[in-house]
């Protein structure tokens, strides 16, 4: 079966089929070798080709509704039993995978017969690395992350704000920069450290590297007429990381604890700034200038 490590954690994905896996590239620089350690050594587990029927939906309690761009309508549900189930509805087809938070494991109903499931597929490997890792003081942030001199920058930002446009504006700009991942890196807190990750997750661009750097400030990019850049702290650092993260953890009490204990420990540790600027080579230069 299967086993990866992204951020240091590894998981593996019980599937039989090697046409799958081997089809998904952007996994290949985290594979690793497969070995028999115990499951309780692996953050997560996920089953794909479950058979989730047994499930009565209407019993469970709606946590949520959203409806995410792109990708469909994404409802959370919860168990008595604590079990979270995560319905993602699209083309009038369900979708399911279900956690039970009493361990590692997530089952999924994504039955694998053709090409197009594997966007599914990388879909449901996010979902269950994003609510494992939490627990494991790691995060997965919506940015570009550029590291230049062995310290990783990451630029946060709305879709179409620009996080990808600064980044290439460092590598055109900046000497000996390189971009790091430039759609959803990890960020892990680690022996007092805060790391970030490359991960199979990033975008448009082919950057799927197995890789890390200590972090030395968050950007929050905002178009602006000209260049500008204020540093925060306390609260209003908070508040500028807080919507770079998946909403789900907002969504269920021991998450939204979860990810804003994460978030408090990060504001101690990293400089956040609030930037507005340009697509030019000062508005490069100014975030480099305050984050040597």
């Amino acid at each position: 079966m299967p086993q990866f490590c992204i951020a240091n954690h590894r998981f593996k994905i019980l599937t039989s089929d090697p046409y799958f896996m081997d089809a998904m590239y952007p996994f290949t620089p985290f594979r690793i070798s497969d070995d028999d350690r115990p499951d309780n050594d692996f953050l997560f587990i996920l089953h794909p080709e479950e058979n989730l029927d047994h499930i009565d939906i209407d019993t469970l309690i709606r946590k949520a509704d959203t409806q995410v761009k792109h990708i469909g309508q994404v409802s959370i549900l919860e168990n008595t039993d604590k079990s979270i189930l995560i319905q993602h509805t699209s083309d009038n087809k369900d979708l399911l995978l279900l956690w039970d938070k009493n361990d590692n494991h997530f089952y999924s109903d994504l039955l694998l017969k053709a090409p197009h499931d594997l966007a599914k597929l990388d879909m449901q490997i996010m979902r269950a690395f994003n609510y494992a890792a939490l627990r494991a003081n790691t995060l997965l942030f919506h940015s570009s992350c550029i590291v230049k001199d062995n310290n990783a920058r990451l630029f946060l930002g709305k879709s179409g704000t620009g996080k990808s446009t600064h980044s290439a504006l460092w590598l055109e700009h900046i000497p000996e920069s390189y971009l790091l991942n430039d759609d959803v890196p990890a960020v892990r807190i680690l022996h007092n450290e805060v790391i970030a990750y490359g991960t199979p997750w990033s975008g448009k661009l082919n950057c799927y590297k197995n890789e890390s750097a200590p972090v030395s400030a968050f950007f929050r990019l905002y178009q602006g007429r000209e260049n500008t850049i204020q540093k925060f702290t306390g609260k209003e650092a908070f508040i500028r990381l807080y919507p770079s993260c998946a909403p789900v953890f907002t969504w269920f009490e021991e998450t939204q604890d979860l990810y804003c204990n994460f978030l408090s420990e990060l504001i101690t540790r990293i400089k956040v700034y609030e930037v507005h600027c340009l697509p030019d080579k000062a508005a490069a230069l100014m975030t480099f200038d305050v984050s040597k």
